[in-house]
């Protein structure tokens, strides 16, 4: 919803803004706010809906997301033995803004990448899950631009049980 909103007013005021000072708008009142609406909507739902059919390769992004995640906790884990801590490091600010556009745009598929990445990082790097949830978390109350409620809510239905907080 938030880029067809965004979306319709880039269309209506390039609908409705004259192009230079000899031209008029294409188009005025309720027919630029109907073209406008009608513009935005087909583009957020590519955006949106793609399946890999629109802009953005959504699969694509799931696996990028997956292994940058991993990638991290794998870096993270060769640092740990270096300085003998326990505490994973939170995730860069731009994997978590990635992470939170794609639960922003598959909701559907959260579930299915935070659980893979749980999997991942206990048989690759035999991880416990709690602790890659709670990771997550951290990290998403730090750099997202979703709500602390909102985060929380979603980790608790998205994160595999073994990975919820105890």
């Amino acid at each position: 919803m938030a880029d067809h909103n965004r979306l319709r007013k880039l269309f209506h005021e390039g609908l409705t803004e004259p192009r230079g000072k000899r031209t008029k708008p294409y188009l005025k009142g309720d027919l630029a706010r109907q073209a406008a609406d009608e513009l935005a909507w087909t583009a957020a739902s590519s955006l949106m809906y793609g399946h890999d059919h629109g802009f953005i390769p959504h699969s694509a992004v799931h696996d990028v997301l997956t292994a940058v995640i991993v990638g991290h906790l794998t870096e993270d884990l060769r640092r740990r033995t270096k300085t003998s801590t326990d505490d994973l490091t939170p995730f860069p600010a731009s994997t978590v803004k990635l992470l939170t556009w794609y639960i922003q745009h598959r909701p559907s598929s959260t579930a299915s990448l935070l659980g893979e990445v749980c999997l991942e990082a206990r048989v690759r790097l035999d991880l416990d899950p709690a602790q890659v949830g709670a990771t997550l978390r951290q990290s998403l109350h730090f750099d997202s631009s979703l709500d602390r409620n909102t985060i929380n809510r979603l980790l608790d239905m998205a994160l595999p049980p073994s990975a919820r907080p105890q």
